[in-house]
């Protein structure tokens, strides 16, 4: 096995998460003490607005998480403007800011950090412009922007359509590791102990470890031109636990992964454990905690 520190993750703040401050996730704010910080790597939530931009937001609905109403699908720029975010139960002083803002806060910005877009709009648009807004948006910023989503019929098209944006997949609708259902895909818990909903899944046929590789090898392909995938930490150590290393098979396909979300405290022993098998990247909500421990862990591997 290589040295730790050859093998040291990249760190992701999670909705541009840093470790004790006041501002909201997923505002401008946030993610101008990130960059400040000098942060490898920024996830941020983006959902397609009627025209124009997409707004920072993680839900597709303004219920709930702004002063507005209805589904962002459904609101001009104009309109996003005058929302607040309602944080903590309360409604704060900051507002969602709008993909173009945040664009031209990384480009002038003496940082690096690269920026993960977590494309949350799942159901089909009715023509192909949000995509080509997308990529009209975000082309100052070239490879530094990686587009995630769960939504692969959506990676599909944009890849098409597309096929110089780096994109990142995460296949918790097709498989899963959780205590409860806490979503509508998949639907059932497999013979080998996963959420899947795949025939292979009906019936203990295999040793688990062959059949989470086969699971494995199927999502590895299963949107091309993806070379990240984002899976849940639970999936991934409950696949160790059984036998199958997720960053070792994906690497084989070039394909880097990206563990989530492990904050600390109480994920100390996850990422530890991660870290060992060889994730490249983990998203978290305590960046500068998790950064620290990756050091104690790389001169406790080189000790």
């Amino acid at each position: 096995m290589r040295p730790l520190a050859e093998r040291c993750p990249t760190v992701i703040h999670h909705k541009a998460a840093l470790d004790g401050q006041a501002a909201p996730p997923n505002t401008l704010e946030a993610i101008r003490n990130c960059l400040h910080d000098h942060a490898a790597m920024i996830e941020i939530d983006i959902c397609a607005l009627a025209t124009g931009d997409f707004l920072v937001l993680h839900d597709t609905s303004l219920d709930g998480e702004t002063t507005g109403r209805g589904l962002i699908r459904a609101c001009t720029p104009e309109e996003a403007h005058s929302l607040k975010l309602v944080h903590d139960g309360q409604v704060s002083a900051y507002s969602p800011p709008q993909l173009s803002e945040v664009v031209a806060l990384f480009a002038t910005s003496p940082a690096t950090s690269q920026l993960q877009l977590d494309f949350k709009d799942a159901y089909p648009f009715d023509n192909d412009e949000p995509f080509e807004r997308l990529a009209r948006l975000v082309a100052p910023l070239g490879n530094r922007v990686i587009v995630s989503s769960i939504a692969d019929w959506q990676l599909h098209r944009l890849h098409q359509l597309r096929p110089e944006i780096r994109l990142g997949f995460d296949p918790q609708l097709y498989l899963d590791w959780r205590n409860a259902n806490d979503a509508t895909y998949p639907r059932r818990v497999g013979a080998y102990g996963y959420w899947d909903d795949a025939p292979i899944a009906e019936a203990r046929l295999w040793p688990t470890a062959r059949y989470l590789a086969d699971r494995c090898a199927a999502l590895a392909r299963h949107v091309p031109g993806a070379d990240m995938h984002f899976i849940r930490h639970g999936l991934l150590t409950q696949s160790l636990n059984d036998g199958f290393n997720w960053a070792e098979a994906l690497a084989k396909e070039g394909i880097a992964l990206a563990a989530w979300t492990l904050d600390l405290p109480q994920s100390q022993d996850a990422v530890r454990t991660l870290i060992q098998a060889g994730v490249t990247h983990l998203t978290t909500n305590t960046p500068r905690a998790v950064g620290e421990q990756l050091k104690v862990e790389s001169a406790n591997g080189e000790g």
